[in-house]
């Protein structure tokens, strides 16, 4: 019924294009006519774009405010099944136990809409101390759900996360925890 909907619009739409430019009277102005009726219905996902490119560039991505040494305890011995990565591999050694370290430093998860109009929402994780309850790193993404036309010609609407290395979020754990110097 909602794709019969969208093609009644559409066809309503390409009649009205039509109309409007038969009726215009140089090829200048048709021209003009023709990239308007194209550009409506695509301008927010153009500017909705470069805003979402210019959340990941200026406010994507970890920050650590204050770096904690842990014992040996809180890493993975070799063959350690890692039950934080997909499929639970066996850990190489060394790789940091997060769900040991989330017990002392828990993980606040935080959602919220950016922008109603281009539809883009941010994703906050932020590790705190539960001794202080002071927030020690923060890791942050933006998801862009793309424009008008994207969201409603699709069925189920995924959209786009900042650009980031497969292991980001291993290397922000990486950046807050160290082991300490006599797990070496």
């Amino acid at each position: 019924m909602i794709a019969l909907m969208l093609l009644t619009a559409l066809l309503v739409y390409l009649g009205v294009a039509w109309f409007v430019i038969k009726r215009l009277p140089s090829k200048k102005a048709k021209w003009i006519a023709v990239a308007a009726f194209i550009l409506i219905p695509m301008s927010d996902e153009i500017a909705g774009r470069i805003y979402f490119k210019h959340l990941c560039e200026t406010g994507g991505g970890g920050q650590t405010f204050k770096t904690v040494d842990l014992g040996k305890d809180f890493f993975l011995r070799p063959g350690e099944i890692d039950m934080d990565t997909a499929g639970h591999l066996p850990a190489k050694g060394g790789e940091l136990n997060i769900l040991k370290v989330e017990k002392d430093f828990p993980m606040i998860r935080n959602s919220s809409q950016i922008s109603q109009v281009f539809k883009i929402n941010k994703y906050e994780v932020s590790i705190t101390e539960r001794a202080t309850g002071n927030i020690i790193a923060r890791h942050t993404n933006f998801h862009y759900l793309g424009g008008w036309v994207a969201r409603h010609s699709v069925a189920h609407v995924t959209g786009i996360g900042c650009p980031l290395p497969d292991d980001s979020y291993r290397q922000f754990y990486a950046a807050t925890f160290k082991a300490t110097k006599s797990n070496d």
